[in-house]
């Protein structure tokens, strides 16, 4: 049984990000069951069109619920990551974190707010060399 691996969006548009998302996800095969989540936007289309279930959240409250019963979860927000850890604190378990680091050309909003992370466990994923050495 494949593991289900719940992939949020901090944006439901195609752009650089969205589109490396679509890729990685590509690349992971029949490793993962996934499912997509993002505001609604293009992104979720594309998803649906690819193959990869797809579920739009409005806001913090939608995205909550849909974490409840998550243990296997990828991130691009750092709020989507702190929700995360807060739900599995709640409810006193053990997920597999991912928080995709993707770059960008503001440093602080790009890099520098992602070491609230640090002490959580969460796994940083660079998408490039670039992006890993300015993490």
């Amino acid at each position: 049984m494949t593991p289900r691996l719940l992939y949020v969006l901090h944006s439901g548009n195609l752009d650089g990000t969205e589109r490396m998302a679509l890729a990685a996800l590509e690349g992971l095969g029949t490793a993962v069951d996934p499912v997509r989540c993002a505001p609604p936007g293009p992104v979720l289309a594309e998803s649906q069109r690819r193959g990869v279930p797809s579920i739009a959240f409005t806001s913090p409250r939608d995205l909550a619920l849909l974490l409840r019963r998550a243990v296997s979860f990828a991130a691009t927000a750092v709020t989507h990551s702190l929700l995360f850890v807060a739900l599995n604190a709640l409810y006193r378990r053990r997920g597999v974190h991912i928080h995709m680091v993707h770059g960008g050309t503001d440093e602080r909003d790009s890099y520098g707010r992602k070491k609230v992370l640090n002490p959580t466990g969460v796994r940083f994923v660079a998408v490039s060399d670039s992006v890993r050495e300015r993490l």
